[in-house]
């Protein structure tokens, strides 16, 4: 028999207590897992370039992905409620 853990909400805060410097460096190395959400391939064979806190302008997005057919993605997070 397979033993299951049981899901439970956590403060995401506790997982990854700074945006640029715990969560974005995750999130960069698990495109694939949120392409799967999104229904993108973001196959990291497919990807040739991944960039984190890339200057857009007057801000840094927090990835910027690339793929083998020159399709570039920029991914802006939060992980704190906006207003």
């Amino acid at each position: 028999m397979v033993d299951l853990g049981k899901l439970e909400r956590v403060d995401i805060r506790k997982v990854w207590p700074i945006e640029s410097s715990d969560f974005t460096p995750w999130l960069a190395r698990h495109l694939d897992q949120l392409g799967d959400v999104l229904k993108l391939d973001f196959d990291p064979e497919t990807l040739t370039e991944v960039r984190t806190e890339v200057s857009v302008g007057s801000f840094s997005a927090d990835v910027v992905a690339e793929d083998t057919s020159g399709n570039k993605y920029l991914i802006e997070t939060r992980l704190r409620r906006l207003g």
